[in-house]
């Protein structure tokens, strides 16, 4: 539109409002909504489309305070080092050399203050690698986040909201999961009782393929995860056996979750499975099933568990 003769400020308008709409964050990496309606014989991968949504935003008016989330996002695209394409890789030098330009690198000096109501907070830079993040108390009332910097070139925020609530509804950002529990050995039917043996079966869509992917599904207390102690536990985690697609590198079964650490999780579907004994009695409220991609934690999917009743055999 910008080389076009003639075009009015109302059509730019209107035409970055369309490309907002259709740019998404999976946590902090960047997406772009309809990436698979790109026709085929345009050999536009999704690297490239979000590369070029940045290279066509970056320095624009109303798009400045974009441009280091954008950058991250894209960045974040990466798979071992590279963008999925050679043209993609090409336009990504292009891209990451003009964000350099534009915001050349140097040493944060000064004090970045934040301030949240009443509550403030600083940092002096430079700043000891150990240093914790800067916290301020959620305000009972919606109120602005100031932040100032004095006294030198400052840092690039990130901002994250912590609340300790209970998770109502799930929350996928990057990751989809569904969960299902059924009995391989059950005392009674319809009801859960000390000494049943339980199948759990997780499965997650995965948006992007991301290394060291951690699947954390937390048992009720007491219970014992089977597998690799032999005799009839082994047996019966064998009837739990059924996975799909990747399988994990490494599972932790410990006494208050199972663990699944995969070295490599591509994008698509994939299920994993355990068995795990009741043996404690009670009425059990369990924290939320976690996907998490260990170094990217904001690309994630979260679930809630409803509670679980053991009752005396």
């Amino acid at each position: 539109i910008d080389r076009m003769p003639g075009a009015n400020a109302a059509l730019r308008t209107e035409a970055e409002a369309v490309l907002r709409q259709r740019i998404v964050y999976e946590g902090s990496r960047l997406d772009l909504t309809d990436k698979g309606a790109a026709p085929w014989w345009m050999m536009s991968s999704g690297d490239e489309m979000a590369i070029k949504a940045l290279l066509v935003t970056m320095g624009r008016p109303g798009w400045s305070d974009d441009d280091g989330r954008m950058m991250v996002g894209v960045a974040l695209r990466q798979s071992r080092g590279h963008w999925d394409t050679t043209v993609a890789n090409a336009w990504g030098t292009i891209a990451a050399q003009r964000f350099a330009a534009r915001y050349p690198a140097q040493a944060v000096m000064g004090i970045t203050t934040a301030s949240l109501g009443n509550a403030n907070a600083s940092q002096v830079w430079p700043m000891a690698s150990d240093t914790a993040p800067l916290r301020l108390t959620l305000p009972p009332t919606q109120m602005p986040l100031i932040l100032k910097q004095a006294g030198g070139a400052g840092p690039w925020a990130s901002i994250s909201v912590l609340a300790a609530v209970p998770l109502k509804e799930a929350l996928f950002a990057g990751y989809r999961i569904e969960k299902k529990v059924t009995a391989v050995s059950q005392a009674k039917s319809g009801q859960w009782t000390r000494g049943d043996v339980v199948k759990v079966r997780i499965t997650v869509q995965a948006s992007v393929g991301r290394n060291w992917v951690v699947v954390n599904d937390p048992i009720p207390p007491g219970a014992t995860v089977l597998g690799g102690l032999g005799s009839q536990s082994q047996q019966l985690a064998a009837a739990a056996n059924g996975g799909e697609g990747v399988s994990p590198s490494y599972a932790e079964r410990g006494n208050d979750s199972w663990k699944g650490y995969f070295e490599w999780v591509p994008e698509g579907r994939f299920v994993v499975e355990y068995a795990m004994r009741l043996n404690g009695t009670g009425q059990f409220k369990l924290p939320p099933t976690r996907v998490e991609a260990m170094y990217s934690p904001d690309i994630r999917g979260v679930i809630p568990n409803d509670p679980v009743a053991v009752v005396m055999r």
